[in-house]
């Protein structure tokens, strides 16, 4: 994901498609955290789609949910990119 990121500078939010995770370790949400709070120091917003309720929860346990609010957990991809659109912090193409 770092190398998707540094390809396109101008990225300023991160919609994780979580569909094909099936199980999330306490090691990899340790690191998904600090990458979190790494891409919003830099001003980068994350959200998540299509998580599945076993990997949410240890999201949550893990202080994911938290940090990225629980309002930005969808259940469609497109659900994320509308909300942002509504917003007007995404482009609309």
């Amino acid at each position: 994901m770092r190398a998707a990121l540094a390809s396109r500078p101008l990225s300023k939010h991160v919609l994780v498609d979580a569909s094909s995770v099936n199980f999330i370790d306490t090691t990899a949400c340790d690191r998904l955290l600090r990458f979190i709070e790494e891409l919003r120091t830099r001003g980068i917003t994350v959200a998540f789609a299509r998580v599945r309720d076993e990997v949410r929860e240890r999201m949550r346990l893990a202080g994911i949910e938290a940090l990225v609010g629980s309002d930005n957990f969808y259940e469609r991809l497109t659900d994320g990119v509308r909300a942002w659109q509504r917003s007007g912090s995404a482009p609309s193409n």
